[in-house]
């Protein structure tokens, strides 16, 4: 076995036993705390965007166009 192939193996272990600790602490939260959670995601995170204005493109002066003139 290569070395790289036993540093991408032992990569992929310690990513998987990340998830697996992040899944473990999700599942022991309360469902109070899981309200909380989802309140502030969502208050936070709640902009109010203004209206779309429409626009039309200007004519801008071309280098050409001076020295036509």
């Amino acid at each position: 076995m290569s070395y790289q192939l036993l540093d991408a193996m032992s990569a992929e272990v310690a990513y998987r036993e990340e998830q697996l600790r992040k899944a473990g602490r999700d599942a022991r939260m309360t469902k109070q705390s899981r309200v909380v959670r989802w309140l502030r995601a969502h208050r936070v995170t709640s902009v109010t965007v203004p209206a779309q204005e429409r626009r039309t493109a200007a004519q801008v002066a071309t280098r050409a166009d001076h020295l036509a003139r």
